[in-house]
């Protein structure tokens, strides 16, 4: 299995949302990019999508596997 990358264009937040998630992501020592991938696995993870082989178990919050 191989890496791809994400590229994000066009994301425009308030500035209070900004400083919001930079405040969270640094709360919880991640970037900002490591965060909001995280909240993405979480929420697809909800949703019953598997992400096999990215993920090691407990690293999602509320699951045992990934």
């Amino acid at each position: 299995m191989g890496y791809a990358n994400i590229h994000l264009k066009g994301g425009k937040v308030t500035p209070a949302f900004q400083l919001a998630l930079f405040d969270a992501a640094n709360r919880a020592g991640m970037t900002v990019n490591e965060f909001v991938l995280m909240a993405t696995a979480e929420r697809l993870v909800a949703r019953g999508v598997a992400i096999p082989g990215v993920f090691r178990p407990g690293d999602i919050k509320g699951t045992m596997a990934a």
